[in-house]
């Protein structure tokens, strides 16, 4: 299951975070070696606060209440950070929490305990002679990757849906590919590592491993990028005018057509929404798909004239003013096109024609997004 598979089943009140809890330390044992150490208290008294806020119907995140594992690299307040070494096994318990787990812990989720590794996290394969090895997901024989090992192999093994890992040179995306599951390795500065036991600080990076994209996503962009005070995106093109507020927990039936109709032609059930601003402004809109070139493609368009363009944005731009009273309208261009000198002059007459109407106004992103803040707050 999928945290937000997890996170469904909670908000329709299927399952609650304590029994999550209980099912999951009754099959710990399921994934052989993974655990360094286990944090059931401090992962109890979060679930019951977790399950409270789901049943008032006020959850801190999508992620409130939903289990995850973090790499034994990751101080925890009052665990021993042993980085899978036993000169480590008696080091004095962290004072704090690594910044990256107490954004997460901010945002509900639960704590469950902390993951082998190779020892240090100087190996790509995922052995440790000190606290045992964990076992590959689909076949025991097999080394789990690593050296996040021990945080694919409770991911794949099924006892949490997430797990956070370090990447110096594959130590997430190994131990993710061995295991048939997703390793988000991210830049070097994307996150925070404060209060991580450093292999090379010049190129260690943390991240997400879960069972698909979407779960990563969401504890990268949803969650760490807002912690850090990033308001908007414009990798979306749900609506096409219109700024909103990007939701997570969206779910819906799948199609399959070999059934009747009824019983798979069912609404979106929608999610939660979050602070994160979306502005359609993504260069596929207009110009990619309808006239990509690919030489490999018979039928594909060919080189684009950009007078095909111009002619394409000023009737969209006609019928925005026409029918909407509030509209954004971004001029994108592919970047492979963007500064030609007969791009520029399309430009230049796409912004005459557009200075012609009253109420047009040229904004930055930044200004986007508060305007659309103001105009539509989001209900907390």
């Amino acid at each position: 299951m999928t945290a937000l598979d997890l996170a469904h089943a909670y908000a329709t009140g299927d399952t609650c975070p304590i029994k999550v809890l209980d099912t999951l330390y009754e099959h710990i044992d399921d994934a052989p070696n993974a655990f360094i150490s286990l944090t059931k208290e401090l992962a109890y008294a979060q679930a019951q606060s977790a399950k409270i806020r789901w049943q008032r119907g006020n959850p801190l995140s999508i992620f409130d209440g939903i289990p995850i594992a973090y790499k034994d690299l990751f101080d925890i307040k009052q665990t021993i950070t042993t980085a899978g070494a036993k000169l480590r096994m008696h080091a004095p318990p962290a004072t704090q929490d690594a910044h990256v787990v107490s954004t997460l812990h901010h945002m509900g989720l639960t704590c469950v305990g902390k993951t082998n590794l190779s020892e240090f996290a100087y190996s790509g394969l995922g052995l440790n002679p000190h606290f045992g090895t964990p076992t590959n997901v689909t076949n025991p024989d097999h080394v789990a990757g690593g050296s996040s090992s021990g945080s694919a192999t409770v991911v794949g093994h099924g006892i949490v849906p997430l797990a956070m890992g370090t990447d110096t040179a594959g130590s997430i995306r190994i131990p993710a590919s061995f295991n048939g599951l997703v390793g988000f390795r991210a830049s070097r500065q994307r996150y925070d590592k404060q209060g991580v036991f450093p292999l090379a600080d010049s190129l260690d990076t943390l991240g997400p491993i879960a069972h698909d994209v979407i779960d990563c996503l969401l504890i990268d962009e949803l969650e760490l990028l807002l912690e850090k005070g990033i308001k908007y995106d414009h990798s979306l093109m749900h609506n096409d005018f219109t700024p909103y507020y990007v939701r997570v927990g969206d779910s819906w039936t799948k199609i399959d057509y070999s059934q009747h109709p009824d019983t798979w032609m069912k609404p979106l059930v929608r999610g939660q929404e979050t602070d994160l601003i979306e502005i359609p402004a993504n260069w596929y809109l207009d110009d990619l798909p309808p006239m990509m070139f690919i030489k490999k493609s018979p039928n594909s368009h060919g080189f684009v004239n950009p007078r095909h363009l111009e002619e394409m944005w000023r009737d969209q731009f006609d019928w925005v003013y026409r029918e909407m009273d509030y509209a954004v309208f971004p001029v994108t261009i592919h970047p492979d096109v963007s500064g030609r000198p007969q791009v520029l002059l399309m430009l230049e007459r796409l912004i005459k024609h557009f200075k012609a109407h009253d109420g047009v106004k040229f904004v930055t992103m930044n200004q986007i997004a508060d305007d659309f803040a103001k105009r539509c707050p989001r209900q907390k």
